[in-house]
């Protein structure tokens, strides 16, 4: 036995199902969904497209932040390098200043 739902559901078994002709609104003629059976190149592949989409958009935000993370890390060491330097100079000029003779 079936009986009709809203939104284009059909009660069959005690399961509501999808019903694959959907109703007219106003003066539009009924439409029916894709079906699977076309194929991907007419019109069957939606799907694989919008995950291909959301696979290549995490990619490239996973590479994105790779990218920073690894200037992030090279910026450190050289700033660690420069400290060092800035360092050793100093202690360096701070002993010959030692050495001078004062008058």
């Amino acid at each position: 036995m079936e009986v009709a739902g809203e939104g284009g559901k059909t009660l069959k078994g005690g399961v509501w199902v999808k019903s694959l002709e959907t109703r007219p609104m106003g003066n539009q003629a009924p439409t029916r969904p894709v079906s699977a059976e076309k194929g991907f190149f007419s019109g069957g592949g939606n799907m694989v497209l919008k995950i291909i989409g959301a696979v290549i958009v995490i990619w490239l935000a996973f590479s994105l932040i790779g990218f920073l993370f690894k200037a992030v890390g090279t910026l450190l060491i050289i700033a660690a390098v420069a400290s060092l330097g800035v360092v050793a100079y100093g202690a360096i000029k701070g002993k010959m200043a030692n050495k001078q003779i004062r008058r």
